[in-house]
């Protein structure tokens, strides 16, 4: 419904939402009974309605009117106003209503108490039902809900809504495309599973990818009127929840693009924040992390697909090989979970110890390189200025033989694991250089 309004030859236009209801319960009831009716010449309707402004300008919530046909003085302390065929006063200023009544006032104020409860409250939730599909999850809209609970007789509309509102759809998910859903349906979140404020807005995104139905937070004062009355039925996002999402869906709807590997570390981090070492939690999930910014599954660790922990030397060794080992890019929080045993028990990540580092290069290396006893060399530089620049180069790529100065790099990093070296593995690359020759041995 449009109002226009001409003030000062300015033309406002406002858009109010406007529902009526025929109510049930105690006020049908008592509508229906003839007896009481005649005995106390009551005109007993069950006739309620609410009305709200459609304005998502509105900073501060509406003074709430009652109103029988025609306005009443009173304020109700309600955001809404309403309307219904109340039981006045004497002076028709106000509600008849009091506890300690007996005969036809007593019959008043619960037919008062019954029109508030059983036609005004469910005619608000079709006014709250119809206000979010104009003005969406706004502060606007939550201003349109109890804020408070008002003095006697319009506290019953506070108390009645907030008891009964967990089975209306009026909590806002953006899953699912965006629905609204009922609070038995939802999850409400602590707001503290991720510190960082950008991580935390990438967090949820992924999470809502995944659809699973966060809601969208309430203003303060709702949730706590909320909290009173259902704090036992208002349900919490949890990293068990979070962990058996991703193992249907595996990420596929929101583990995509650049940067989604972060997103990926963040998640595997809240995750793991209920697991106290039992890692077999984990197999499954989408949160391995390589080098190389790929993700794949935790699988066990029988697995063919090993990856590996690297300190950062190791991991200028394996440059060539990055997604063969765990990114370097880890929370202190996160290398403590990757060291446990526990993790190289249960899982496919482990650490990369000499034996594994040999399986590595058999995979990785070039095949010349692998179980050759001679083979030539013809890597090595001639021009000063270019050697003097190949020093500092420890890094390979993986493309043709790895420069000199990556296996300085190489043997300087063995030498320190002379007690992990075993003649046994099946991987040995010639990586002796022997320069007089021009020959690799």
């Amino acid at each position: 419904m449009k109002i226009k309004t001409s003030l000062s030859q300015q033309i406002m236009t406002q858009k109010w939402a406007v529902c009526q209801t025929l109510g049930e319960g105690n006020a049908l009831k008592m509508s229906n009974d003839t007896a009481m009716r005649e005995k106390y010449n009551l005109k007993l309707v069950p006739w309620g309605g609410t009305a709200a402004p459609l304005n998502n300008e509105l900073i501060e919530p509406l003074q709430g009117r009652a109103f029988c046909s025609l306005p009443l003085p009173a304020i109700t302390m309600l955001p809404v106003h309403i309307n219904g065929y109340f039981e006045l006063s004497s002076n028709r200023r106000e509600l008849w209503y009091g506890k300690d009544m007996e005969g036809s006032g007593k019959i008043r104020s619960e037919w008062n108490t019954a029109i508030l409860c059983d036609a005004i409250v469910p005619s608000y939730f079709r006014l709250l039902k119809m206000s979010s599909q104009e003005m969406g999850p706004t502060n606007s809209f939550f201003n349109l809900w109890p804020q408070v609970i008002p003095p006697a007789p319009y506290d019953s509309v506070t108390t009645t809504f907030y008891s009964k509102c967990i089975n209306e759809p009026l909590f806002y998910t953006k899953s699912n495309g965006g629905k609204w859903l009922d609070l038995n349906k939802v999850l409400f979140s602590h707001q503290n599973e991720v510190t960082n404020q950008n991580d935390r807005e990438k967090f949820f995104e992924c999470l809502i990818l995944e659809n699973i139905p966060i809601v969208t937070p309430l203003p303060d004062i709702v949730f706590c009127l909320l909290l009173q009355f259902h704090e036992s039925r208002i349900q919490y996002l949890n990293p068990l929840i979070v962990r058996n999402s991703f193992k249907k869906t595996q990420g596929k709807s929101s583990l995509i693009g650049e940067d989604s590997w972060k997103s990926a570390l963040n998640i595997l981090e809240y995750c793991l924040s209920d697991i106290k070492n039992d890692y077999k939690e984990i197999l499954g999930l989408p949160f391995v992390v390589t080098e190389n910014k790929k993700i794949s599954l935790f699988n066990s660790p029988t697995s063919s697909e090993l990856i590996y922990i690297c300190t950062n030397k190791e991991a200028e060794i394996l440059n060539h090989a990055k997604n063969k080992f765990l990114t370097t890019e880890l929370s202190a929080n996160l290398q403590t979970h990757f060291r446990h045993p526990n993790m190289a028990k249960y899982t496919n990540v482990l650490p990369l110890t000499v034996p594994s580092l040999a399986s590595v290069f058999k995979l990785t290396f070039p095949s010349q390189l692998i179980g050759k006893g001679e083979i030539e060399y013809n890597n090595i530089i001639q021009d000063e200025s270019n050697q003097e620049k190949e020093k500092n180069v420890k890094l390979w790529d993986g493309t043709g033989l790895p420069p000199i100065s990556w296996f300085h790099n190489f043997w300087g990093y063995l030498s320190s694991k002379t007690s992990e070296l075993s003649e046994k593995n099946s991987a040995k690359p010639s990586l002796i250089p022997y320069f007089k020759e021009l020959k690799l041995i």
